[in-house]
Order: structure tokens, then C-alpha cells, then sequence
């Protein structure tokens, strides 16, 4: 085994199995910050050991976060990638694919402008604004911005405005009484309940509905349940829903989604600069023990490095599966409550269309697909400015998320041109230019997509995740670790933030400066 000291690495003196990750793909940053950092080491020094480097596993947003907010106040950090790019499950390709700019990730930028965090880090890195591509205000004002499409046995065609609006009506009503059902059932019995199980109390309480409105009820609750939480509504916790108010996050409660212009990769490669981060790709971390002097983080080419304190983000499902090993063992209590914790199964399928004469309008769109095949629920298509090529992306869950990869490419594009025939109403839709199928559920670097809180969960699981272990040492963030907002790229962001405040103990400047930035994840530092 060879020990590695970090701080000659970072210098450049030693390199390890892999590269170093960098914008250009060339060469390793200097710092190119133009604003200058605080050199204050003694901030990142752990309290009776040697001030040996702050490792960071994992370069998703979690990890980039946290890096940024250590070295800009003068640490030595370095963070540990298993993969060749940086971004984790919100990474974008880059400009040499066939989706160049084109998100990868199932994510979106929720909340949009009112996305305090990601809105601020736009700001500080002084990057462009955020394309507002609808979302939450669907359910409250701007409906007609969103297509809504009927095909089952009895219709294949588009809901008029009317119809929309019934179904929206109707959403809203039914989850007014779901909360009514969630109030009076924690009241008296208190123990906690499955959304599905909420459900069925809710619609017995209300008239009975037609084929058609019950349809387009199921859509919504697909849409709502098992592609954003990750789960079907017979394995969700009725507590953990009613208790995350994800729009308490948004100004007013009511804001549009966003995209990033170019992809959420303009934001990693823009945070790898300014600070000057170095990132090391293709290391994979198999170990993390306790050493004579800090903590010793192994990699699966027995490469070892002594770090001062280590920061944990990579995905829970790789952590369950025992991606890496504990030395000693993560306390029992710890464990067990993370356990708890499910993680979604999610598919992304993107087609890529040079020709986009078939699209309606120059701008983005969003489709409800109502269908009684559980292939596809939703999709979306972006097209700025008359410009080729258009992306029509589809998302999948569960079963079907875990079979896509498996299908045959031909037999996937097929599917789905069929289905956009439908919608935009050609027999003649041509094959896809390029196809993209997402690995997130197969890949073991990430084991599935975000968490989620199953029925009778610990409702604090997230909180006793987010512990520090290893006497302080070793702390984890993700969006796992954040109750507030969790299966979110904002709040993994919070998490990393909140990991680097626990060791720098004072605010960052980037905090003092964007106070709106500091969002909780309940937990308590």
C-alpha cells in the first residue's frame, strides 16, 4: 500500500490512478478566483490532529459545494471521484456528445428563480439567468402553459382547456382532503400510514368520479408520487409527505421550474475554477478507518491517503451496498436509519432530433401523458429560438426503469416515436437522430436515484444520516441528509454547505453575502 500525503498531491507532486479533473478536460486549475481567498488553515485544522487535507468522496453537488465554501477560506482540500466527470446525478454532457449542454440528470432547477441557493450561486460564479420552463405555477394559475394528452383505450387526443382545469380542480380538492384525512387519523391513532391508504380515505369522502377524470387524477399522482418522491404510493410515509413542505422553499409558495442554459455542468466547471478546485476522477474510495493521525480513505487500488477529516456524498444506495467499508463500523443506530430510507428507481430516455420543424412553438413545452401503459407518463421538449436540434425527454419509474436498460435501443425509439406521433399528430415522425437511456438504477456508483421516507420509517432517519461519526471526522451530506429537501440538487447543495460550515465553524463569505443561501436541512449543527 502506498500513503499519500495529500498536501504534494495537491501541489502536484504525486498523481494518482486516474486524472485530474478540469473544465477544459487538459489541465489541472489554477486558481483563477477573482476574488481572492481568505488563508486561514487553522479553520480546517480538527482539533488534536495533524491539519492533514479535508478529502472530500464524491464530486456531485454535494461534494463540489462543500469544496468550494473550504478552500475559499483557505483550506486544503481534496475531493475523490469514482467516475470521469464531475456533476454526479446532475451531470450534463459535454460539448463532444450528441446531447452537447443537454442535462443527463433527472433534475430540474426547482422553484426556479425563487431557488434561493441556486439562484445566488449563479451570481457569485456570474453566470447567465436561469430559463423559467414552468412547474409549480401550473397548478395554481398558468395551466394552459402545460399540454395534457389522453391516451387510453377511450381517447387519444388533447384536453381542452376545460378539462385541464376540471383536472387540476379536482388534484387540489383531493389533496386538501388528503390533509384533513393525515389531521384527523395522526390525531387520534398517530401512527403513520401509506399515501395510498390516505387516498382511498380521501376519495371515499368525496363524490364518485368518471373513467376519464380518474385517469387524469392517476396522472397527477404519478407525476407527484412515484417519479418525484420515487416510490408508488402504497410504499410512501402519509407523515413524511404532509411534513415537507416543499413549496414552504419557493417565494409565495408558487414559482416555475428552471433549466440551466448549457446544463448543470456550467455550474460545476465554473465552481472547479473559480476556487480552483482540484478534483481526482476515476479514484474510487472503498475504505474509510480511523488512523494514528486523522482518517485514512483507501481507494480500490489500494492507494491510501490521511486526511484530517473526511466529507461522505456519494449516494445512499452506494453506502447500503457496502460501496464502502467502515473501519469501525458505523454505529448501529446510525446504520439503522439510513437503512430505513428507500431509494427511487428512475429512467431517463432522451431523443435527439436535428429536424425540430415538428415542435409547436420556440420554447419549452411540457406534456402530460396520460396512458394506461406505465412506459410513459410525462415528457418535456426544449427548442430556443428556431434553433435544432430539439430533445424530447421521457421519464420512467420503477419497473420499467429497471428494464429500459436492458431494451434494445431500436425497440425504445420505436416506443416513443410512436408516441410522439401521437402528440404532434404526423404518421411520418422519422427515427430518433441519437438515444439516450439513463443508468442510474445498474450503475454502481450510484445504486438508484434520490431517497425517499417509506411507510413507518423513522421520521428523523435523514437527521441521524446526517451525524457526523469517527468522533467528528467523518461527516456525510447528500440529499438524503436533507430533510427539508430532500431527492433535490438545491439541497444536496445545502448539505454540502452545511457539512463545510460544521468544520469551518463561522459563516462563508458567500453566505454573509447571500444570506437568502442559508437554507436548513433541519438538521442542527
Amino acid at each position: 500500500m502506498v500513503l499519500l500525503n495529500l498536501f504534494s498531491l495537491c501541489h502536484g507532486k504525486l498523481s494518482l490512478t486516474g486524472s485530474l479533473y478540469n473544465s477544459s478536460h487538459k489541465k489541472p486549475f489554477q486558481n483563477k478566483s477573482k476574488v481572492s481567498k481568505r488563508e486561514d488553515p487553522e479553520l480546517c485544522e480538527t482539533e488534536g490532529h495533524h491539519p492533514h487535507p479535508i478529502v472530500i468522496v464524491g464530486a456531485g453537488a454535494a461534494g463540489l459545494a462543500a469544496a468550494a465554501i473550504l478552500i475559499d477560506v483557505g483550506c486544503h482540500v481534496e475531493v475523490l471521484e469514482a467516475q470521469d466527470k464531475i456533476g454526479g446525478r446532475a451531470f450534463s454532457f459535454d460539448t463532444s456528445s450528441n446531447f452537447p449542454g443537454v442535462d443527463g440528470g433527472a433534475h430540474y432547477v426547482l422553484g426556479g428563480k425563487y431557488n434561493s441557493i441556486i439562484s445566488s450561486l449563479l451570481n457569485i460564479l456570474e453566470l447567465p439567468p436561469m430559463v423559467e420552463v414552468g412547474g409549480d405555477e401550473v397548478y395554481f394559475s398558468k395551466r394552459s402553459s402545460l399540454e395534457m394528452w389522453m391516451s387510453t383505450n377511450s381517447r387519444k387526443e388533447l384536453l381542452s382547456n376545460n378539462e385541464i382545469d376540471i383536472t387540476f380542480d379536482i388534484e387540489s380538492m383531493l389533496q386538501e382532503t388528503l390533509r384533513v384525512v393525515w389531521s384527523e387519523w395522526s390525531a387520534s391513532v398517530g401512527t403513520d400510514i401509506s399515501i395510498a391508504h390516505g387516498l382511498k380515505s380521501a376519495f371515499a369522502r368525496l363524490p364518485e368520479f368518471s373513467a376519464f377524470t380518474k385517469a387524469t387524477i392517476a396522472w397527477h399522482h404519478y407525476l407527484k408520487f412515484n417519479y418525484s418522491l420515487g416510490a408508488e404510493p402504497a410504499l410512501l410515509s402519509l407523515r413524511d409527505f404532509m411534513d415537507t413542505n416543499y413549496t414552504s422553499f419557493y417565494k409565495n409558495g408558487v414559482a416555475n421550474n428552471a433549466i440551466i442554459r448549457g446544463g448543470m455542468q456550467v455550474i460545476w466547471d465554473a465552481l472547479v475554477e473559480k476556487t480552483g478546485m482540484v478534483v481526482q476522477t476515476g479514484f474510487q474510495v472503498v475504505e474509510i478507518r480511523e488512523g494514528p493521525h486523522g482518517v485514512i480513505v483507501r481507494g480500490a487500488d489500494d492507494s491510501e491517503i490521511e486526511a484530517s477529516a473526511v466529507i461522505v456524498t456519494v449516494p445512499l444506495g452506494v453506502l447500503l451496498g457496502n460501496g464502502i467499508i467502515f473501519e469501525p463500523p458505523i454505529e448501529n443506530l446510525k446504520f439503522g436509519n439510513m437503512s430505513t430510507l428507500g431509494i427511487a428507481h428512475v429512467a431517463t430516455v432522451i431523443l435527439k432530433y436535428n429536424d425540430n420543424s415538428f415542435l409547436k412553438d420556440s420554447s419549452y413545452h411540457g406534456m402530460g401523458y396520460i396512458s394506461s401503459n406505465e412506459w410513459l407518463y410525462y415528457s418535456n421538449s426544449v427548442k430556443e429560438g428556431y434553433k435544432s436540434p430539439a430533445y424530447e425527454t421521457f421519464y420512467l419509474t420503477e419497473s420499467a426503469a429497471r428494464e429500459i436498460k436492458n431494451v434494445d435501443h431500436t425497440v425504445v425509439s420505436n416506443k416513443f416515436e410512436k408516441i410522439l406521433n401521437e402528440i404532434h399528430g404526423t404518421d411520418a415522425f422519422y427515427p430518433a437522430d441519437a438515444i439516450y437511456v439513463s443508468d442510474w438504477n445498474t450503475n454502481e456508483f450510484f445504486n438508484g436515484t434520490w431517497s425517499y421516507v417509506p411507510v413507518g420509517a423513522n421520521s428523523s432517519a435523514r437527521d441521524v444520516y446526517a451525524e457526523p461519526a469517527f468522533e467528528g471526522r467523518v461527516m456525510f451530506a447528500g440529499e438524503a441528509t436533507c430533510t427539508t429537501m430532500p431527492g433535490t440538487v438545491h439541497g444536496a447543495i445545502a448539505s454540502g454547505f452545511r457539512e463545510a460550515l460544521r468544520i469551518i465553524k463561522s459563516p462563508s463569505r458567500w453566505h454573509v453575502r447571500y444570506p437568502s443561501m442559508n437554507i436548513p436541512c433541519h438538521h442542527t449543527l
